[in-house]
């Protein structure tokens, strides 16, 4: 499969937003990446590829890219959490969808969340991969980071956003996180991030998602969510199958708690 064809829909205000359908099956599947994944087209080339061509070869698979990023409107101001709700609902109307499932990495599923406290009705589930409701610690939330990497990344993102040298310092921050970077990505993140934004907009982004915190909104999340330790095509192929059968979602959906854990 080639990239799919990207289309525009336009906000009321007049911003254009990036998307594509691809795919098709008994369910939508809306997926949103975090922010050095701002852009649909590079994204079929990422490590998570193959990912997606396995989503849409099972439902109809919506991407896009937000406002300020990407293939959008870059001549706007980066986008807050209520933006990307707003945009997220442009995308529905534009390509005909009722009551999709949400499904994300990151902060590019916080807005699901919002948007599905806000709209139970419009959300048929919410799939969120590696869950956080906030990145930095505070109390009653030990797993944030503390403000002092929170900088760090963001002086690195200013200085190196862009260059080859971003993918390579990017894997030595985060590995003090335990993350373990696969090496094709880091060998083109400088692209990446390149294609999504300018490096000025990027650190915006990032003291957005930084100073976001969604834990008052999850209670009143109703939508059914797989719980995160299985695997992504895993929990959406649950959904579609139960769609199929015309069931509801399996009773091993999780509703989200207000520490961003199944209950």
């Amino acid at each position: 499969m080639g990239v799919p064809d990207t289309r525009y829909a336009i906000t009321p205000e007049g911003v254009y937003l990036a998307y594509q359908v691809v795919g098709q099956g008994p369910i939508d599947v809306v997926w949103q990446y975090d922010l050095i994944f701002g852009n649909v087209e590079d994204m079929w080339e990422t490590v998570n590829g193959d990912s997606l061509r396995e989503f849409s070869s099972f439902a109809r698979l919506i991407l896009h890219d937000p406002r300020g990023t990407g293939l959008s409107s870059r001549n706007v101001p980066p986008p807050n959490l209520e933006t990307r709700v707003a945009d997220l609902g442009v995308i529905l109307d534009a390509v005909g969808s009722e009551r999709p499932v949400l499904a994300g990495f990151g902060d590019g599923a916080a807005s699901n969340v919002l948007f599905a406290a806000s709209h139970p009705e419009r959300v048929h589930s919410l799939v969120w991969d590696a869950p956080s409701p906030r990145t930095m610690w505070a109390p009653g939330f030990p797993w944030g980071v503390d403000r002092d990497f929170m900088e760090r990344n963001i002086k690195m993102t200013a200085e190196l956003w862009g260059s080859e040298e971003y993918g390579p310092a990017f894997a030595e921050l985060y590995a003090e996180l335990g993350n373990d970077m696969p090496t094709e990505l880091v060998t083109m993140m400088g692209r990446l991030s390149r294609h999504t934004a300018t490096p000025d907009v990027a650190v915006m982004l990032e003291r957005i998602w930084s100073e976001t915190d969604i834990r008052a909104i999850l209670p009143s999340v109703s939508a059914p969510t797989p719980p995160p330790r299985l695997r992504r095509v895993r929990r959406l192929r649950g959904l579609v199958d139960a769609e199929r059968r015309g069931s509801t979602p399996p009773r091993s959906m999780e509703r989200p708690r207000g520490d961003g854990t199944p209950s």
